[in-house]
């Protein structure tokens, strides 16, 4: 029995940690929104098998965060472009309000998981303008400045 056990340990998968990236806006305020999250450390998961939709009304809650009718219209899909896969959330209609926050439910082969998701909507000159003019850096302790530099504030 024991030689069973060791077998099934020896071979069993490594711990799976899917990943979601930080969320990019792919449109501007007034216009269909585009919402874009990479998807990374998939493993053996084929983006085929996950399955993103609106959270349930109880996790809102649980969270703390605002579901207004006008997230049941928002469309979800995973989509590939080039070697990269992408969490997209889309609406058909445009989208007035400057900010946009939604929970995801994310159904992937190993169970359920809740992605948060919160962008700003600029509109279209100043969008434009924010993104020459402040950069960020994906390790999240940068300052932003007015170069394409990155100033690292925690080394």
């Amino acid at each position: 029995m024991r030689a069973w056990v060791w077998v099934a340990l020896v071979f069993a998968p490594v711990s799976w940690a899917l990943e979601f990236g930080l969320p990019e806006v792919g449109s501007e305020k007034n216009a269909p929104l585009e919402v874009r999250v990479p998807v990374t450390n998939l493993g053996s998961v084929d983006p085929s098998q996950l399955f993103p939709m609106l959270a349930p009304e109880s996790a809102f809650f649980e969270k703390g965060v605002d579901r207004p009718e006008m997230l049941s219209r928002l469309l979800y899909s995973i989509e590939r472009r080039g070697s990269a896969v992408e969490l997209v959330i889309r609406t058909l209609t445009p989208w007035t309000d400057p900010e946009f926050t939604t929970l995801v439910e994310v159904f992937t082969p190993q169970g359920a998981m809740l992605l948060p998701v919160s962008v700003s909507v600029f509109e279209a000159n100043s969008q434009s303008w924010f993104r020459n003019r402040y950069s960020f850096c994906a390790c999240r302790r940068c300052i932003p400045t007015s170069t394409a530099r990155h100033t690292n504030a925690g080394k």
